[in-house]
């Protein structure tokens, strides 16, 4: 009775150890490929990620400078960087062009003002007496002679 527990329980382990698949080499080979393969996938698709996000905060960087250094040599305010967007240094040099001829004819029309002379308050802008650099309450209180 025992030799034929044995038996079975033999019989047992036997099939436990059929049932196992066992793999060849090439099996091997193509699982452990295709295991690196969609790793390497996922990293690529990770670095790429990556890779773009740091392009991109430096070519913000680089264009940053390049404004700052535009509105420097041409005597600009700092703080136009934070209000101007451009694509290509093309396209910025047009837009400090605009904005530097805009200021100029204000500032023009301040020169203008400036060379008035007295301009009694309300009176209407350009050529009047008062701009001939004649008073006429300073003429009214002149000795006569």
């Amino acid at each position: 009775m025992e030799n034929n527990q044995q038996t079975e329980t033999t019989q047992t382990e036997e099939t436990e150890v059929k049932e196992q698949k066992t793999y060849t080499s090439d099996e091997v080979s193509a699982i452990v490929q295709k295991r690196l393969a969609s790793y390497r996938k996922s990293a690529t698709k990770d670095f790429e990620a990556e890779y773009q996000e740091k392009l991109s905060a430096l070519e913000k960087r680089e264009k940053a400078f390049i404004l700052k250094s535009a509105l420097s040599e041409r005597g600009m305010s700092q703080e136009l960087s934070g209000i101007i967007s451009f694509t290509d240094e093309k396209d910025l040099n047009s837009k400090l062009d605009q904005l530097q001829a805009i200021y100029e004819t204000k500032e023009e029309k301040k020169e203008d003002k400036k060379d008035l002379g007295f301009q009694p308050i309300g009176a209407p802008p350009g050529e009047n007496e008062f701009s001939k650099g004649s008073d006429p309450i300073r003429e009214a209180f002149k000795p006569k002679s």
